[in-house]
């Protein structure tokens, strides 16, 4: 025949339920306010250490407001450990559409774009110097406005990266504050056992 309620542990110092470091008094039925740090057992030595006196338990007759009706370590159920989600692959991301937090192209193909934008500005910008040293050719005017172009071209190249680089940061940024966002909605709605 098997009892209803669970045998609770006697009464006497236990580990702290809420504070792994220290021990706290079970009067039998509660968790009480008493508590103590726990003393790592000492190594052995030739001199034996000084005995120590606990505090002595609180008095039976006086009741010391319970922390709460928690259990000892023994009488807890396990802990269920949350497993991240697995990232899911850029194909599989590229082609989702429910635009979930979990699955962003962006932050993978974010290296491609800037690379992309990169080489895109240099070989407009010789290009375009290449252009205009071919229409000058034909009408010299032109030539002044390739040499200046071929000059200062890089400033508009570099700008351009830049540019490209603070976009791409502020995208990513916001996709992983939507991603964090959702993890911690996950979390707050996934119960935790003691």
């Amino acid at each position: 025949m098997t009892s209803e309620h669970p045998i609770s542990p006697p009464a006497g110092w236990h580990p702290d339920p809420v504070d792994p470091i220290q021990s706290r008094y079970w009067d039998g039925t509660a968790w009480t306010e008493q508590v103590r740090p726990i003393t790592p057992p000492a190594p052995p030595s030739a001199t034996p250490a000084p005995a120590r006196t606990a505090p002595p338990p609180p008095n039976p007759g006086t009741r010391v407001p319970a922390v709460a009706a928690v259990p000892p370590p023994s009488m807890r159920p396990g802990k269920t450990p949350v497993h991240p989600a697995a990232e899911v692959g850029f194909f599989r991301s590229l082609f989702d559409l429910s635009f979930a937090p979990d699955r962003v192209v962006t932050i993978s193909f974010a290296r491609v774009l800037y690379l992309l934008a990169g080489i895109v500005s240099v070989l407009v910008w010789l290009v375009g110097a290449v252009i205009l040293f071919s229409l000058g050719e034909h009408d010299s005017g032109f030539t002044g406005w390739a040499i200046a172009h071929l000059a200062l071209g890089w400033v508009g190249v570099l700008l351009t990266v830049v540019g490209v680089r603070v976009l791409l940061e502020v995208m990513i940024a916001q996709i992983r504050t939507s991603q964090h966002t959702a993890k911690i909605a996950q979390q707050t709605r996934t119960p935790r056992g003691f």
